[in-house]
């Protein structure tokens, strides 16, 4: 309990213990009330708004906001729109305008410890899919309606070579060259309009050169059934395409050296059908490689 009337602190404390609460402790101050949970963590803080000293409730609770994971409760008899406005900046979990009786009291701190262990397990639901995400080999991202990115994995980021905060709320556009960016527009309307996953495989740009990517781009609904947006997965498979490309040379170069023989070269398949003949075999008999194989 934050509160420098220490008449009303001391009240409510005991309104809590008569309900099965522990109080942790009083503070009178934001400096005390910040020292007091770096000792001992709490489960929730009740703060009075218009706290007396250098930093009211409002500052308080936004330092408690930002280094706890710790819901705040405001106890406050300012309810003008102004100070209400800068206090929801600190995302508080509920208010109590003085005077408040022992059951408002007991149904705001009920709620605030709910709605803060369902914001916890989201969270922490958020924590393991980003990990999942992070471990995939593949790239990451989902797109809303308005094609804005609203999710990417870390392979993205380091793909792109940008951080996660710069992506994060961009379009195609703010991404990529014009002409790529209209392209993969086009993709995610299409995607959404048809309702259908997309496959493409194409050369991707990269910081350290041009790289070759399977894309699947897929619309996902929501529980209704309505697309909420495209999720689109791409996979780096510049050492096959690679691969290919270096096994055509080959064959390519094996078939210059075999037509440039002036011997026969024929080859047929298990049933004695003809499957490849040299330069030398098809000039010769005056035939097309369509005709004879």
């Amino acid at each position: 309990i934050v509160d420098d009337e220490m008449i009303m602190a001391q009240d409510i404390a005991n309104q809590l213990a008569r309900a099965g609460y522990e109080v942790a402790g009083i503070a009178t101050c934001g400096e005390e009330a910040i020292q007091k949970l770096s000792v001992s963590p709490v489960d929730l803080v009740l703060m009075d708004i218009a706290l007396r000293g250098e930093e009211n409730g409002i500052a308080t609770a936004a330092r408690i906001r930002e280094n706890y994971d710790i819901p705040v409760v405001y106890l406050t008899v300012h309810a003008d729109p102004d100070t209400l406005q800068r206090a929801g900046l600190t995302e508080p979990f509920g208010y109590l305008l003085k005077p408040f009786n022992a059951r408002e009291l007991l149904a705001t701190i009920e709620m605030a410890l709910y709605k803060h262990g369902v914001e916890r397990r989201l969270k922490e639901r958020e924590r393991q899919l980003s990990t999942i995400l992070d471990t995939l080999p593949d790239s990451i991202l989902f797109k809303d309606r308005n094609l804005v990115l609203q999710l990417c994995n870390q392979i993205y980021c380091e793909r792109l070579g940008r951080k996660m905060s710069e992506l994060i709320g961009t379009t195609d556009f703010d991404r990529f060259p014009p002409e790529l960016a209209q392209l993969y527009v086009s993709e995610d309307r299409q995607v959404i309009e048809t309702g259908r996953t997309m496959t493409f495989t194409r050369p991707f740009p990269c910081p350290d050169g041009e790289r070759w990517e399977e894309v699947i781009k897929t619309p996902l609904r929501d529980e209704h059934g309505q697309i909420v947006g495209v999720l689109v997965a791409t996979r780096d498979i510049t050492g096959r395409v690679k691969a290919e490309m270096e096994s055509d040379r080959q064959r390519q170069m094996l078939r210059t050296l075999i037509d440039a023989l002036p011997d026969f070269i024929l080859f047929k398949d298990k049933n004695f059908r003809y499957v490849f003949a040299n330069k030398s075999f098809l000039d010769i008999y005056r035939l097309t490689e369509a005709e004879l194989i």
